[in-house]
């Protein structure tokens, strides 16, 4: 019985000792991946912070101002160079002033601040990095952008004055981008990120009262295609 207890103790700490040699091994195999880039199946997450900044002469209506917000976003590696790539972020939020098209009409000082607007950009991409072995992989990428606008508010602005409110519609677009990966350490990564995206809603004002569309504007298109400016911080899995 003595001898069975005995045995059985020493099964135990053997099952122990190869469980601890086998995980260390693979913590150790994990950390070598880590430090000699990226490879098909791996998961890049990332987060940080990313600017959003429409273009100025984005029509006669009116200009658009910039945000910075937290972003998230995730990468499969499809094969050794090709990701999927989803970016998300926190809603954005823009101010709207008018533009010399709507003073005139409207009588209103220059640079009036009209509204502001909230919206959503996820964007899904392909991305092909150069290096991937290296521990620096800059990459380019093509996606298509979903952008939702909510929350137009004209309240304590000219337009609320007027009694007008604008409303911009959904839109979808092509996302272009170039950055790259730095390898800080065997489990953190630096991230630079530019993206041109392709966003032009149609958009109006209306009378809160009767629902109409404003008769000087009508619909028109607002071509913001942004500057998206993203430095985020990684680890791969």
């Amino acid at each position: 019985m003595v001898m069975k207890k005995i045995m059985k103790a020493e099964n135990v700490l053997l099952a122990f000792v190869v469980a601890f040699l086998l995980g260390f091994q693979a913590v150790a195999i994990a950390q070598e991946q880590t430090s000699s880039g990226i490879q098909s199946g791996d998961w890049i997450v990332r987060a940080g912070m990313v600017n959003v900044d429409p273009q100025s002469n984005n029509g006669d209506i009116v200009t658009v101002s910039d945000d910075t917000r937290l972003s998230i976003n995730f990468t499969y590696m499809v094969t050794d160079n090709i990701g999927l790539d989803v970016l998300g972020a926190l809603p954005f939020e823009h101010d709207l002033y008018t533009t010399p098209t709507v003073e005139t009409a409207l009588g209103i000082p220059t640079g009036t601040w009209a509204a502001s607007t909230e919206h959503l950009p996820p964007t899904v991409s392909a991305i092909y990095y150069f290096t991937p072995g290296s521990n620096f992989r800059p990459y380019v990428g093509v996606g298509l952008n979903y952008t939702k606008f909510f929350h137009e508010s004209t309240k304590g602005g000219v337009l609320g004055d007027l009694g007008l409110k604008p409303k911009i519609d959904s839109t979808t677009g092509l996302s272009f981008q170039i950055g790259f990966d730095f390898d800080v350490s065997d489990t953190l990564i630096l991230n630079v990120d530019y993206r041109k995206i392709d966003i032009e809603p149609d958009a109006k004002l209306f009378t809160e009262s009767t629902g109409e569309t404003f008769a000087t504007t009508g619909v028109f298109k607002a071509p913001l295609d942004p500057s998206v400016f993203m430095v985020q911080l990684a680890m791969k899995f």
